[in-house]
């Protein structure tokens, strides 16, 4: 079986604010994500399972992607760093932003174009920033991040990809990658 997902990639200079962020707070007992890893999820993971020509079936997804070439570059913002997505069992340290209408509506898009089940929560912009596992929440030195953040990005590419799980966690290769 295959994990696959559907991402924004974001910007270098974005990777250097995140980088900038985690030595700040690297006293956390968390698994950093690598800047290069970090996303923005549209559509969440589905499994692909194995099939004897992989690479057709890999090749047909990337045409599903296609069908979202006609999109603008996405202007995008984050304002806040915090535990998440549960303040009360926090499990990640995530970057929150404000989703512009046209980040559900392309979620609701890909879902459709890739057959996969609607899901039913709303669309909350994010990036991932660190994992952990939320037992060993409580022995945390720190139990409050909300650091404003004025973090601002653009995203003219949309992204097909793989996730391994691993005991180090998720390892991540892109599958395919089409600019807007």
């Amino acid at each position: 079986m295959h994990r696959i997902f559907i991402a924004l990639p974001i910007s270098d200079k974005l990777k250097k604010k995140v980088v900038k962020f985690q030595k700040q707070y690297s006293h956390l007992p968390v698994r950093w994500l690598d800047p290069n890893d970090v996303h923005i999820t549209i559509v969440p993971p589905w499994e692909e399972s194995d099939t004897k020509d992989l690479k057709k079936k890999f090749k047909a997804l990337e045409g599903k992607l296609e069908s979202v070439k006609n999109i603008k570059t996405l202007n995008l913002s984050y304002h806040i760093a915090k535990f998440g997505p549960d303040a009360k069992r926090p499990r990640l340290i995530w970057a929150e932003g404000k989703a512009t209408a046209e980040l559900p509506a392309l979620k609701k898009e890909l879902t459709k174009v890739f057959g996969l089940k609607e899901d039913k929560r709303p669309f909350k912009l994010h990036l991932t920033l660190a994992r952990f596992s939320p037992h060993d929440f409580k022995e945390f030195p720190q139990k409050r991040i909300r650091e404003k953040l004025e973090w601002k990005d653009k995203s003219n590419s949309i992204q097909l990809i793989e996730s391994k799980l691993t005991k180090e966690g998720a390892k991540y290769k892109t599958l395919a990658e089409i600019e807007f």
